[in-house]
């Protein structure tokens, strides 16, 4: 992979030439065990690129990004509609923490779909006025698909609040259901996660309803599996809970 970059970034001499990047790994199940970390630091050099729009990789590592990459992807991508960096079939590595995505998403004002793994366990630092005073992210109305990947959450995380008054148009909130591969053996973790990430779907459509906009352009706000695949998970849900 860097390699593939660094190439990029010395053919590409025009900045403004590039507008899109997809790399997507269609290999079966990849080896668990092999671990292939991918650091902030590998994609920095596409920052020079100032007109991307979409940026997909899915599925060629173990990403281990830094929240300083986050922070720093508006200012180096400022038109970019769709970022997509998902470990997809691989283990996640939970390096970067919703208070950066929150920024993130929020500072790319024409961002439309976002899908990364975040960690979600611990509370969401929420900016500072230049009075000190608590302020939340500017509403951005442009995102509309947000996938959580293998995120871990927990309620002090506040996820339904702040997706609720900062993207007021978010209509597909969805995460990985299971690791590739692991769908009939879910480890207490997934379980764990997919719990949460249940819960704290549920309880953003009920601020939704609460407000009148659980309905968008008339279409209902989607969650992350269809009616038959949730059934599955919900009794591995239950089940876990009965063990416990």
């Amino acid at each position: 992979m860097n390699a593939f970059i660094e190439s990029l970034s010395t053919s590409c001499q025009t900045v403004g030439c590039l507008e899109r990047v997809h790399v997507v790994d269609e290999s079966k199940i990849p080896d668990p065990r092999v671990i292939i970390p991918l650091s902030s630091e590998i994609f920095r050099p596409l920052f020079k690129f100032n007109r991307l729009l979409s940026v997909k990789f899915i599925g060629v590592g173990n990403f281990n990004l830094d929240d300083g990459f986050l922070y720093d992807v508006p200012v180096a991508w400022p038109s970019i509609r769709e970022l997509k960096l998902t470990s997809w079939k691989r283990r996640a590595i939970y390096s970067v923490t919703f208070t950066a995505m929150m920024s993130l998403a929020s500072r790319c004002r024409s961002l439309q779909t976002l899908h990364l793994t975040v960690d979600a366990t611990q509370s969401t630092t929420i900016p500072r006025a230049p009075d000190g005073t608590e302020e939340l992210w500017p509403t951005q109305t442009a995102l509309r698909n947000l996938h959580l990947g293998y995120s871990e959450v927990s309620e002090v995380a506040r996820i339904p609040y702040f997706l609720a008054e900062v993207f007021p148009t978010l209509f597909d909130f969805k995460w990985y259901d299971y690791y590739y591969g692991n769908c009939h053996n879910p480890d207490i973790a997934i379980v764990s996660a997919l719990s949460a990430l249940n819960d704290a779907s549920q309880q953003l459509w009920a601020l939704r309803r609460s407000t009148g906009a659980d309905d968008l352009d008339g279409r209902r706000i989607q969650t992350t599996v269809g009616r038959e695949e949730w059934r599955f998970h919900r009794n591995v849900i239950d089940y876990y809970k009965y063990l416990h």
